[in-house]
């Protein structure tokens, strides 16, 4: 690249990676004529006045408008990157911390061997990885030692001396950024080539690329990559997204707003307890975590329990006299939110500790406005389970997952999904789904709805049968609900109207369409109708037999899992055929809080 390396770094980079890279590509005959003289002129440009350029990739949506290749060479051809391998090498790091193998705040004894020796300055026991990182380490800049033979390893490197504090004074150190890379070897075995393959290049597509390696066998870290034009688009769309390509988060995002997590709540006051030492102990920075709990006209110790805790400093309590309603309790507690970010959640279930941060991550990419965790039903020590209900909500959450890579989901889970406040609604009264009613108002608005099978909160499999009959009643009527307070729902105003009705509204039709499956294959004469008569007959004896206490063998695991296929199925429980206590039992009732996954 010679002289152009500046014009490349702002033109041949900037430009194409902020308008966007393609999954598809096309030629700049898709612009209009105008634009495509206006291209030709650039490319005329470059030629005349920077020689030395090699490459330009112009990209805007879902093509690629413009290329422009010096002596009509290939895009396939792969050039030097020169110190952009610093930020390929900043993002491989990224990757080994979320997997553990390193922390920023490793000091350089824990990292390369060799900073015990005794003559190492002694302050370089104080440099951490971040302050390689971000080349604040306070080795004398441009200070060379000779070390025969050991030209490229840390060694050389870490024997310079330290002349400022580290993490007070920057210059631009590429020896720190070949220490980078050793330590990165080291951390990841020592094949950091694969490592680099697997992690980074695989899950972006790039195959065309070349990385010289150093006198001692090290990949260096400051200079020595070469990819394609379109392939560097590709790490500075990654930078763009926070880490995000396509569908995977190939790198944790750093990305942390302010979060205020909601919780309505009734009468609680055995499960109150537990939730908040939970909440209080989730792995978020706590000056950028608030926790509002609403109490709607609980009648036993809950308000107790809450005013106790907000004495502490650890919670913000809202006391409302009468019982009103979920969407009531939420209506108080958002427009006092503080935080970006709000994080909706239930009594019942349990966070775990890096949830709301992986959920807020999602939010580093400003076409996200709602992020929706996954609930996983079972022992957060073990597994989740796969029988009745746990089968059934494997399947749900595939669609979800499914849904969210092709766009949008369609609501979210209500044990733990967040919104960008500024994108949050006031809820009808009475609403019963507030996590599907909210996610589709963002997603009206023009964001994306997400879903993170990374951010999980637990709960138990089973709750008993009445319970989980009554629960799904619930979550039915709210449907037809929905429709009736949200009519835009069903209107071109939902940009994922198909969606919402698929997923949605057509379940509701099921219950008729079976028993009208069955009828017309008892009306019907001939084998074929006579084999789906008896496969139905056989079905639904399995999930009578599911009702049976004592099942055993083959027959009760098939009978188990055949229930979790009906919808509104009811096997009668201990507890009769009502309700459970907190659910009101009218068609379409008041919300209540720890009922739904």
């Amino acid at each position: 690249m010679g002289s152009a390396r500046p014009f490349m770094a702002a033109i041949g980079i900037s430009l194409f990676i902020a308008a966007g890279f393609p999954a598809r590509q096309a030629t700049a005959q898709q612009a209009t004529a105008s634009t495509a003289e206006t291209l030709a002129r650039l490319s005329a440009t470059i030629a005349g006045q920077y020689p030395s350029a090699r490459v330009l990739v112009l990209a805007r949506g879902n093509c690629i408008l413009h290329e422009y290749y010096a002596a009509n060479n290939s895009p396939a051809v792969p050039w030097p990157m020169h110190s952009v391998t610093k930020s390929v090498l900043s993002v491989l790091v990224g990757i080994a911390i979320d997997r553990g193998l390193l922390r920023l705040d490793q000091k350089l004894p824990e990292l390369v061997a060799e900073a015990t020796e005794g003559t190492i300055d002694p302050r370089a026991a104080d440099v951490t990885l971040r302050d390689l990182l971000t080349m604040t380490s306070g080795f004398a800049p441009h200070e060379m030692v000779e070390v025969p033979g050991v030209w490229n390893s840390s060694v050389w490197m870490i024997r310079r001396t330290v002349k400022y504090p580290p993490g007070t004074y920057f210059y631009y150190d590429d020896q720190g950024a070949n220490l980078i890379a050793i330590i990165l070897s080291r951390a990841v075995g020592g094949n950091i080539a694969e490592f680099a393959k697997n992690e980074l290049f695989a899950p972006l597509q790039i195959d065309r690329y070349q990385w010289a390696v150093d006198g001692d066998g090290n990949l260096p870290g400051y200079s020595g990559l070469l990819l394609t034009g379109r392939d560097m688009a590709k790490i500075g769309l990654l930078y763009l997204q926070q880490g995000r390509w396509r569908e995977r988060q190939v790198a944790r995002s750093a990305f942390t707003p302010s979060v205020s997590v909601i919780m309505v709540v009734r009468d609680e006051e055995t499960a109150l307890p537990v939730k908040l030492q939970n909440l209080t102990a989730l792995d978020y920075p706590h000056d950028r975590l608030e926790i509002l709990v609403v109490s709607d006209g609980s009648t036993d110790g809950s308000d107790a329990i809450l005013r106790q805790w907000a004495e502490q400093g650890a919670i913000r309590p809202i006391f409302v006299a009468e019982h009103n309603g979920k969407a009531f309790g939420l209506n108080q507690a958002i427009p006092v939110a503080q935080g970006e970010v709000v994080v909706f959640t239930d009594v019942r279930q349990t966070i775990e500790p890096k949830a709301i941060r992986l959920l807020a991550e999602n939010f580093a990419d400003a076409s996200v406005g709602c992020a929706s965790g996954e609930l996983m039903l079972g022992d957060p020590q073990g597994e989740e389970s796969a029988s009745g209900m746990g089968l059934y909500w494997r399947v749900e959450k595939k669609v979800r997952e499914l849904e969210s890579l092709s766009g949008s989901t369609i609501g979210a889970t209500g044990a733990l999904y967040a919104a960008r406040k500024n994108l949050l609604v006031e809820l009808p009264p009475d609403l019963i789904l507030d996590d599907v009613f909210l996610p589709m108002s963002v997603l009206r608005q023009g964001f994306r709805v997400v879903f993170d099978p990374r951010a999980r909160a637990w709960d138990k499999a089973d709750l008993g049968t009445g319970r989980e009959f009554w629960r799904k009643v619930r979550t039915l009527s709210g449907n037809y609900q929905l429709v009736e307070a949200a009519p835009w729902l069903v209107s071109r105003e939902n940009p994922s109207r198909w969606d919402f009705i698929s997923h949605k509204l057509l379940r509701l039709v099921v219950p008729f369409a079976l028993a009208g499956l069955l009828l017309s294959s008892a009306w019907l004469s001939g084998p074929f109708f006579l084999t789906c008569l008896v496969a139905q007959i056989g079905f639904y004896t399995l999930s009578l037999l599911a009702a049976i206490p004592a099942r055993l063998g083959l027959v009760g695991r098939v009978a188990d899992a055949a229930p979790a296929r009906i919808p509104n199925r009811h096997r009668y429980a201990e507890s009769g055929p009502g309700p459970p206590r907190s659910v009101q039992a009218s068609p379409v009732g008041r919300a209540t809080y720890r009922d739904r996954p």
